[in-house]
């Protein structure tokens, strides 16, 4: 989260950017991603939303709602949010990763595999893509593909969370000497 005085500061620059620059969508999803990471997710939501009045094309609007909107409980419309700026731009792999983390953080683990492989197909050298496939592989008990998605983001830049869950992995189904 923010510190108080930095965000304060913060929102009240957007409030001046929108004087001099009426209903500026783009300042109006800077302001909904302050008012989100401080918690006012009803905030956010109501400036994501002006942003999109003003831009229904702004994906950027769309996933700061989808995010809002899950923060403040409200799934269905998360869900829904995150579906709409995929279709707004279905070769950015940010929507799809971020859909994946709703998925996973729902405990809907065989649909965040599907959004987290088209992260891959779209970014093969994305080490998130494949670090967060593995994390999911292993929640429905596909051990080996869990395996191979961490060595597969590991292969790519070798980063501590892959090494992480590999030797969780490895732990879990008894091969001590490789965790």
């Amino acid at each position: 989260t923010l510190e108080r005085s930095w965000a304060d500061r913060a929102v009240a620059s957007c409030e001046r950017a929108l004087q001099l620059n009426q209903g500026s969508p783009e300042v109006q999803v800077t302001l909904g991603n302050i008012h989100k990471a401080t918690g006012r997710y009803a905030d956010a939501i109501g400036d994501f939303e002006q942003a999109l009045k003003r831009r229904q094309d702004n994906p950027d609007a769309l996933l700061g709602l989808a995010e809002a909107y899950e923060s403040a409980g409200k799934l269905t419309e998360s869900e829904q949010a995150y579906r709409q700026a995929i279709a707004l731009r279905p070769s950015f792999w940010g929507g799809y990763n971020k859909l994946g983390v709703f998925y996973y953080n729902q405990g809907q683990y065989a649909p965040a595999v599907e959004m987290w492989r088209r992260v891959t197909e779209l970014t093969p050298d994305n080490t998130r893509g494949y670090y967060n496939l593995g994390a999911a592989y292993f929640r429905i008990g596909r051990f080996d593909d869990a395996i191979a998605a961490y060595h597969r983001s590991i292969t790519i830049q070798p980063n501590a969370a892959a090494y992480s869950n590999l030797g969780t992995v490895h732990f879990y189904i008894g091969k001590y000497q490789e965790a």
